[in-house]
């Protein structure tokens, strides 16, 4: 049965985002070395998601928490670590190609607002989504290997996302992009399940696998729009970018510094929240707190 694997990327995505750039300081609510929170930023947690269930005094806890992590990111360079750079261009990718993502906004919302008819608005995103789809088909023109496709999801070990005796080099599929034609392998396709934010599916069924890799097509193409589109020089999309970011910093500080500590199943360990877990996690993270002293913690004035 196809599953839905979902990373906690996606749930950072709401993660709170600092800016680093020299700023007015009575914008400034919280800073700890290198990382500050704006006024802004805190509006932006305080709605999202990930802290709706959190009084004020839990949320300012979190995001003081949080902030220290990522005071420890930016002073060890975690911008340059190739996984993580990697896995926020797969996350802005997923962002630049999805609906309500950069490019459905430019391209797409518009035309939906002129529509105000509901039911012929419902229809017309179904209608979009599949001329979406079928143009980057046509233009990458993918050549799928039914064989190796077949062989990737008869080896692998699913939970652990594994393929024992696969040669990375095992050719998936061709297709044509950027006036170029291009190889897809083992290799590429180990990665996109290492750094994809979201996909759907099993990865022992090969027919989920070929929509894996078109989904993969449909990202890059609509990733090159978003930069013809300017997309890199948006404040919106920017800002954007960067908690997806400081999200995937978190993360990987917790992957490399808490979870190992705690004594609980690595396949949980990424999404449990349980008490005990929590609990041990928070004492875990206390150990930042004389690393990365609070220089400035302005929440009193909003409250």
């Amino acid at each position: 049965m196809p599953i839905q694997l979902v990373k906690t990327l996606v749930f950072l995505a709401v993660i709170v985002c600092g800016c680093n750039n020299p700023v007015d300081k009575e914008d400034t609510l919280l800073k700890i070395g290198a990382y500050r929170l704006s006024v802004a930023d805190y509006t932006l947690a305080r709605n999202g998601v990930q802290y709706k269930n959190l009084d004020d005094e839990q949320l300012q806890d979190r995001l003081v928490e949080e902030g220290r992590i990522l005071a420890y990111a930016l002073e060890h360079r975690f911008d340059t670590i190739d996984l993580l750079k990697k896995q926020l261009l797969y996350a802005m990718r997923y962002y630049a190609s999805s609906v309500d993502g950069y490019v459905w906004d430019k391209k797409v919302k518009p035309l939906l607002q002129a529509i105000s008819d509901e039911r012929s608005k419902a229809l017309a995103p179904e209608k979009y989504i599949r001329e979406g789809q079928q143009r980057v088909l046509q233009a990458t023109k993918p050549l799928l290997h039914e064989a190796a496709i077949a062989r990737m999801a008869a080896v692998v070990v699913e939970r652990e996302r594994k393929w024992p005796g696969i040669d990375p080099d095992l050719l998936l599929m061709e297709y044509q992009f950027d006036g170029a034609h291009r190889r897809y392998t083992a290799a590429d396709f180990m990665e996109f399940v290492q750094c994809q934010p979201v996909f759907i599916g099993s990865l022992a069924n090969p027919e989920d696998i070929k929509k894996m890799l078109h989904s993969w097509l449909i990202g890059i193409c609509l990733y090159a729009e978003g930069q013809q589109l300017g997309m890199e020089k948006d404040p919106a999309y920017l800002q954007v970018r960067q908690r997806y970011q400081y999200g995937i910093f978190i993360q990987h500080f917790k992957q490399q510094h808490i979870y190992p500590r705690i004594a609980i199943d690595k396949y949980a360990a990424a999404n449990i929240r349980q008490s005990l877990f929590s609990r041990q996690e928070k004492a875990l993270l206390s150990e930042l707190d004389s690393a990365y002293p609070v220089e400035i913690n302005r929440f009193n004035d909003i409250q």
